[in-house]
């Protein structure tokens, strides 16, 4: 049983610092002090776009899913 829980919290260790390594590599881009545009991206249809607003909305529901999964993966183990 010992062994068992010494493992859960090693993977749990293991989880929380990729994570953490996952959250730096996307901040960094947003410490820098020169700005990037993106003038057109694709859509999940495939169809790419040039529209400011539409971009923003884009990017903004990557992010909220990825986060969003992250959250169920955490919830996940640490309800194990």
């Amino acid at each position: 049983m010992k062994k068992t829980i010494q493992k859960i919290k090693k993977i749990r260790s293991l989880f929380v610092e990729k994570i953490s390594k996952i959250d730096k590599s996307l901040a960094r881009p947003t410490k820098k002090k020169e700005k990037t545009q993106i003038n057109r991206i694709r859509d999940r249809k495939g169809g790419i776009t040039t529209n400011t607003t539409e971009i923003q909305k884009i990017i903004n529901g990557y992010y909220e899913q990825l986060l969003a999964n992250k959250l169920e993966i955490w919830k996940k183990w640490t309800n194990s």
